[in-house]
């Protein structure tokens, strides 16, 4: 075993906590990135935060600090946001200060460390803003990425739709713009502190550990997900040609995570479900896939060499499902009235409700 391998942690053979040799507490960094999963894993936390917390480690909230809210957790990606508007000099001294206090507040808890969760920490110029992090803890860095094709097929049924955006645009425009950059934000933390250090895994079910992304997010953090509560993907699409109509529709949205429209709608009508269709196809797959080539040779090279998955570049030669108005209207149509019968059933149990109270409240002759 290597001199400077942190310790076992609480009796579990599996689970390091804190370096032999600097004594320094565990910082599992949770790097995000966006649409890859993050919502789900910051849900899972928060469902968790005792059994993490008995575990000796800690979640941080939104200020930097320990969060004890449990379900209620705020993670810290408004900081960050914060963190990034202000001149260079003065996001390190903020974000160094930040460490210092997390870094008092775990060993004063008489932990052995802390999970930080917030997807912007994929972000290009954050790794840059941990340049004292090796001063502090024992960092692990966290983050998953995802074929580009699905991930901007993903980032428009999330966001950009409600732009009033067409997927065909919205497919030039991050063709144009290299986004997602996943090679300079991991690049970032791995000049920072290591390919050792860090856990990089493609969300796909073939490459994840135990074929599921809180298993293999558990297992990165040395636990085992049967010693834990479970919770649902979040953020699940709607049908591609349902988001066509709604893209119709800006307005009804005040900014791209405006989601009480999605949340509505995803709550209310089986036929609303994900349906299985492709609404880019094999050639607008390939396309993406091949301005991208460059990217994941290095993303391979990097951190997937050795790896027991193949083809995980394949594209099925399926065509790509129209996303016509016809099949898109058809089903907001059903949802219409399904919402009319629902919303007349309960006016009629109200009524009921009413008249029996009514009849309660008259004297008996």
């Amino acid at each position: 075993m290597d001199a400077d391998r942190p310790e076992p942690h609480r009796g579990n053979i599996n689970h390091f906590r804190r370096s032999r040799v600097t004594k320094k507490p565990l910082l599992y960094i949770h790097a995000g990135y966006a649409k890859c999963g993050s919502s789900t894993i910051q849900e899972f936390l928060a469902a968790n935060v005792a059994r993490f917390q008995r575990e000796g480690l800690g979640i941080v909230g939104h200020k930097m600090t320990l969060d004890h809210s449990g379900r209620a957790v705020d993670f810290p990606v408004g900081y960050f946001e914060k963190l990034l508007r202000k001149p260079e000099q003065d996001r390190r001294q903020s974000l160094a200060a930040g460490l210092e206090t997390l870094h008092t507040e775990i060993l004063d808890a008489g932990l052995d460390g802390a999970i930080l969760s917030a997807e912007n920490l994929g972000q290009l110029r954050t790794a840059i803003l941990f340049e004292g992090l090796l001063d502090v803890f024992e960092p692990r860095v966290i983050m998953y990425v995802r074929r580009q094709d699905d991930w901007i097929l993903s980032a428009w049924k999330q966001w950009h739709f409600k732009e009033g955006s067409k997927l065909d645009r919205h497919i030039e425009r991050h063709l144009q713009k290299n986004v997602p950059l996943f090679r300079r934000a991991l690049k970032g933390w791995h000049d920072l502190i290591g390919r050792e250090r860090m856990h990089v895994q493609y969300l796909k079910r073939e490459c994840l550990t135990g074929g599921d992304l809180l298993t293999d997010f558990t297992t990165a953090t040395g636990f085992d997900i049967a010693e834990f509560e479970r919770v649902e993907d979040a953020n699940i699409s709607l049908p591609d040609d349902v988001i066509a109509i709604l893209s119709e529709a800006p307005a009804m949205y005040e900014g791209l995570h405006d989601n009480r429209v999605l949340s509505f709608l995803k709550t209310t009508a089986d036929i609303l479900k994900p349906d299985g269709t492709d609404g880019l196809g094999a050639e607008a797959r390939k396309r993406i896939l091949a301005a991208y080539r460059e990217e994941n040779s290095w993303l391979h090279e990097t951190f997937f060499q050795g790896k027991p998955f193949k083809d995980w570049l394949a594209v099925k030669n399926t065509p790509k499902t129209p996303t016509d108005r016809l099949s898109g209207l058809t089903k907001l149509v059903l949802l219409q009235t399904e919402a009319l019968v629902r919303m007349r059933a309960d006016i009629a149990a109200l009524q009921k409700q009413l008249d029996d109270e009514q009849t309660k409240s008259k004297p008996q002759g």
